[in-house]
């Protein structure tokens, strides 16, 4: 996350995120939180299988697809740049 972060401009946020706490695993019935996961998941394991060992596995560059992904709420399309964007 702190690489992602710096690397596209947003390190002034870095304090925001708590990046040195546990983690936490959360469960949803949302449909299409559930729908965005699995896209993600597909995406992801579509570069992994594209890569013949895990050192050829272009990290950055999948971490900037997911991030100008477009995702949907009630109608309205946004990227995780465009909230990142307005906590600046």
């Amino acid at each position: 996350m702190e690489n992602l972060l710096k690397r596209n401009g947003y390190s002034k946020l870095l304090f925001q995120f708590q990046l040195r706490t546990g983690f936490e695993v959360y469960a949803t019935n949302s449909r299409s939180m559930l729908s965005h996961m699995t896209q993600l998941c597909y995406n992801i394991e579509y570069h992994f299988a594209l890569a013949e060992t895990t050192e050829d596995i272009n990290w950055d560059y999948i971490e900037d697809i997911h991030f100008d992904h477009l995702y949907s709420k009630n109608k309205k399309y946004f990227r995780s740049r465009d909230i990142l964007d307005g906590l600046c």
